[in-house]
């Protein structure tokens, strides 16, 4: 089978790191990593992004991830995105410190859960009165969210790397069954050597990682 061709001109989303397009298969969409210099290096945020939905699919968490397609982009699961994004958090870093005055760094012994509708967080309560979620659907995506959480800290935690947070988005297809989409790389979790609580771009992290990977080879 040929693999699917990307339309440049059809744009579906243009954002601030990404652009998703259309393909000439109405069930798939291209997703286009914009390179955004060391910070967001556009090659490895497509590689870091491999291999962190690998992690997921591994453990059977449906996700909208199929393949790496052309230069900087891979193949998904048309979708329709769920219009709420929810941020697990490990340790405290960026806004919630200033927002709930706590210290960077700090632990959460269970995952703080944050629910974000565009730049407002919405309580489980809101979502529901405003009928953007209901108590099904958040009980599932909360769940979800946090395994995959536990799953990605569990794999960098083994490689000296501590994950932070992470921001997970979830989309419907057509049948209503739930997937993992978005993406995961710097753009949407902030990881840490474990030493230290400075953020590290997609070179740096996936560098680590590489590096990690060959010690492991060598023993």
């Amino acid at each position: 089978m040929a693999m699917p061709q990307q339309f440049d001109t059809d744009i579906l989303y243009n954002g601030r790191t990404k652009a998703v397009f259309k393909t000439d298969h109405q069930e798939l969409v291209s997703i286009s990593f914009k390179e955004l210099g060391v910070s967001g290096n556009a090659e490895a945020c497509l590689k870091l992004n491999e291999l962190f939905f690998n992690i997921l699919n591994d453990n059977n968490i449906p996700t909208h991830f199929l393949d790496n397609n052309e230069k900087n982009s891979f193949l998904a699961t048309t979708l329709s995105i769920i219009p709420v994004t929810i941020a697990v958090r490990n340790f405290a870093s960026g806004s919630i410190c200033s927002r709930q005055n706590i210290q960077k760094g700090t632990w959460f012994p269970y995952p703080y859960v944050e629910y974000f509708y565009g730049d407002e967080i919405l309580s489980e309560k809101e979502l529901m009165l405003n009928k953007i979620l209901n108590f099904d659907e958040i009980m599932l995506l909360n769940e979800v969210s946090k395994l995959v959480c536990k799953l990605i800290y569990d794999y960098l935690i083994a490689k000296n790397l501590k994950l932070v947070d992470v921001k997970v988005k979830f989309g419907k297809n057509k049948w209503g069954n739930y997937f993992v989409a978005g993406d995961f790389s710097p753009n949407k979790m902030r990881v840490w050597k474990v030493s230290e609580q400075n953020e590290l771009n997609a070179i740096d992290l996936l560098a680590l990682i590489e590096e990690n990977n060959k010690s492991l080879k060598i023993l």
